[in-house]
């Protein structure tokens, strides 16, 4: 498989991209949605610079479908330790890849051991998770922050990932998902309360991120409070570009 590097000065995050070649898989391209996540992590994790040698600068973040992984490498560069998650083991080879290249550290997949047994900063682990298999019992209530970008493309998948977010998170977790506003939204609120998650939405049209466009994102939080919600659609807002060219616009590069 061949590859082109792309380089998100945003995140000063290079990532190795398949090239295409005939059809390609949903998990070799960058998505617009996962690089606007890529921008909101900074405001929902911790970065262990600003907290150094503070417990509260590691949270453990899952990413759900994390395909190139962009996010993922995000949070761990903040001091998280992240495990990636896809139901394509190329997928996981690539975002083992990509950790590696940007000197951050791949260790082994056991989430039963406490964060802090690792070292601190910059390290992920992947694990294979297809949403329509059994609950895993040993991820249930592990992880303080679920991450998850353009994960929910068909109406099929809303209670699949509902049903994850709920078993993934702490009593205190909380998650961060962003749509490329094709999500049955109403939907979606609807069948995460029915797991016990309360989900607010904040959409903003014209959405740039590193040079990209998005026509709309749709941004769903579980557990956030209002001044992390203001945040973040302060942030969204500081994105938008209301006289971008409709050329522009996509769901991915």
């Amino acid at each position: 498989m061949a590859f082109e590097t792309l380089v998100i000065e945003s995140n000063n995050i290079s990532l190795s991209v398949p090239q295409p070649s005939g059809e390609r898989q949903l998990w070799s391209r960058l998505w617009g949605a996962g690089l606007i996540l890529a921008d909101l992590v900074p405001l929902v994790v911790p970065s262990a610079q600003s907290h150094p040698g503070s417990s509260d600068s590691v949270q453990r973040v899952i990413e759900l479908g994390s395909g190139l992984a962009l996010p993922s490498l995000v949070a761990a560069r903040l001091g998280a330790h992240v495990t990636m998650t896809d139901a394509s083991a190329e997928s996981l080879a690539l975002a083992e890849l990509n950790a590696k290249s940007n000197s951050i550290q791949v260790y082994p997949s056991n989430p039963g051991d406490p964060a802090s047994d690792k070292p601190a900063g910059e390290c992920v682990c992947t694990r294979k998770l297809n949403w329509y298999d059994p609950l895993e019992a040993e991820l249930a209530s592990t992880y303080d922050l679920v991450l998850g970008s353009d994960i929910m493309y068909m109406n099929r998948l809303l209670r699949p990932v509902a049903r994850q977010v709920r078993h993934l998170l702490k009593s205190d977790g909380k998650a961060l998902l962003v749509d490329a506003g094709r999500c049955f939204g109403e939907d979606f609120l609807e069948i995460c309360e029915e797991y016990g998650l309360k989900v607010s939405l904040i959409e903003q049209a014209n959405v740039r991120a590193s040079g990209f466009v998005l026509k709309k994102a749709v941004v769903m939080l579980v557990g956030f409070d209002d001044d992390t919600r203001q945040r973040i659609t302060d942030k969204l807002r500081s994105m938008s570009a209301p006289s971008a060219d409709p050329e522009q616009f996509g769901y991915c590069l």
